[in-house]
């Protein structure tokens, strides 16, 4: 796990709404960080302070499917609980879109290859499909550890 850890905040930011179509792998399930501020992050190597939210997706569709209804939940109040919480928090009330945030989100991400279609799946997909949920948690955790702080859109 902590190989894994190290991996994600290896990566670098990037502006989110000019990359969301194209995340590596991103029709695979994984793990998703998000920052939210006014400092430029692009091409920065990840720091724990600068997470927003730790997201994963097991879905059908990937990463790029669950990234696409935070997008929907922060401009439409749908799709995401966390997308919508932004939305009612920290946009009050109105779509992402027509604030004017100072901040800006970025994204990291970290796909993993498999298979979670019920009737194909293996049992290897499905212990799969647990590192990822595993993951997110042992990064909250690691961000705690180092932050004294959970990422503030992250509520579960």
């Amino acid at each position: 796990m902590k190989e894994k850890i190290q991996e994600i905040l290896n990566k670098k930011w990037e502006p989110l709404l000019e990359n969301y179509k194209n995340i590596e792998d991103g029709n695979y399930p994984g793990i998703y960080l998000l920052a939210f501020t006014h400092k430029d992050l692009n091409g920065q190597i990840v720091q724990p302070s600068d997470i927003f939210y730790v997201g994963m997706s097991n879905a059908r569709k990937g990463l790029t499917s669950r990234v696409k209804q935070f997008l929907n939940g922060i401009e439409k109040n749908g799709s995401h609980s966390a997308g919508m919480r932004f939305y009612k928090e920290n946009s009050k009330g109105i779509a992402f879109s027509d604030c004017n945030h100072l901040e800006k989100f970025y994204i990291v991400s970290l796909a993993f290859k498999c298979d979670v279609n019920k009737l194909t799946r293996t049992p290897k997909d499905l212990r799969i499909m647990g590192d990822i949920c595993r993951l997110e948690y042992h990064l909250l955790a690691h961000i705690k550890e180092v932050t004294n702080a959970e990422p503030k859109l992250n509520k579960k």
